[in-house]
């Protein structure tokens, strides 16, 4: 593996963890926070030689800054499982967090037209209540 890509990969991932969680919070969206949160766990896990890993500000194990230029052997096909299974959870919270988000500001139109239309019907009223 380039393990120089794959830092940078990593950095990438990592940086955007916190606000992904936030978003999964925010919208009470546990079922699909749980799935990223281990498959983000599961990857950082197999990248630090098998050591289970807690997410922090310091790298797995195979990525620190003391380990990228040393030889270390993999197996490609449980190193690509890993990163689509992270990928693929953090697509389905990504579009649960937008669905979610679209139903609520639906919600959120349908009530503010709801009050105009009353608010407009009241000031009818009122205004025919003047006028007889």
């Amino acid at each position: 593996m380039e393990k120089q890509s794959t830092r940078a990969e990593w950095d990438v991932v990592y940086a955007e963890r916190a606000c992904l969680l936030a978003q999964a919070d925010a919208f009470g969206l546990t079922t699909e926070k749980t799935a990223y949160s281990n498959a983000f766990n599961a990857l950082g896990t197999y990248l630090n030689a098998g050591v289970t890993y807690t997410p922090s500000a310091t790298p797995p194990n195979w990525l620190t800054d003391a380990n990228l230029s040393a030889t270390t052997t993999i197996a490609g096909t449980t190193f690509r499982a890993n990163w689509s299974a992270l990928y693929t959870a953090r697509q389905t919270l990504l579009n649960t967090v937008s669905a979610t988000a679209k139903t609520l500001a639906s919600a959120a139109q349908t009530a503010a037209n709801n009050a105009q239309t009353t608010a407009g019907n009241a000031q009818t009223a009122a205004t025919n209540a003047q006028t007889t």
